[in-house]
């Protein structure tokens, strides 16, 4: 709203500068054009709120909201590279690794912690409509932090993907499997 009064406060003065039409009739002028603009964008953004809430009512009815909770004794930590977004490999008491990647994963003031929740709500259709973060536990900091050198050219898991092991053991099987890939693609060069 502010933005939309300074940019039309400018536009009257510079036409005020550039113009011989009365003070006056260029203000009302810029005032009803501001109104108008404002108007159309506010109704807009109702209607796209409005419609985003029901989309949300409806999938609180159906239940179409999925939670992932985590509480994990530890976790590594996989350094963003050029343009990409954090990555975690929290692993569970019951001996697996369950990754997560995104934008919602940045570091915060009680994330990342061992003990969260990953709430993400679906449209009608089955589409992410939000991703949320329920924070639990303190931040917490990871046992271990790869350098995107250590870990650039292995192919980690999805976003949600679950393997079985300790943190060591998964990194150590998705290292073999990224070298038998590479091999089976490159032959002996990989």
């Amino acid at each position: 709203m502010q933005v939309g009064v300074v940019i039309f406060g400018i536009l009257a003065v510079l036409t005020i500068l550039t113009s011989d039409a009365p003070p006056i009739v260029i203000v009302t002028f810029w005032c009803i054009v501001g109104f108008l603009m404002s108007l159309y964008v506010s109704t807009s953004e109702r209607r796209e709120i409005s419609q985003k809430i029901r989309e949300f009512d409806h999938a609180i009815e159906l239940g179409q909201a999925e939670e992932y909770k985590i509480v994990s004794c530890r976790f590594w930590e996989l350094e963003e590279m050029q343009g990409e977004v954090p990555s975690y490999a929290f692993e569970l008491p019951s001996c697996q690794v369950v990754f997560f990647t995104g934008q919602a994963f940045y570091p915060a003031a009680n994330f990342p912690s061992l003990d969260f929740s990953f709430i993400i709500v679906r449209d009608s259709k089955g589409e992410t409509l939000e991703m949320f973060l329920d924070k639990r536990g303190p931040k917490s900091f990871p046992d271990r932090c790869l350098t995107g050198q250590e870990h650039g050219d292995l192919l980690i898991p999805e976003e949600l993907s679950v393997m079985e092991g300790r943190l060591e053991e998964v990194f150590e099987k998705i290292k073999v499997e990224t070298a038998h890939l590479m091999k089976s693609r490159y032959g002996k060069w990989a």
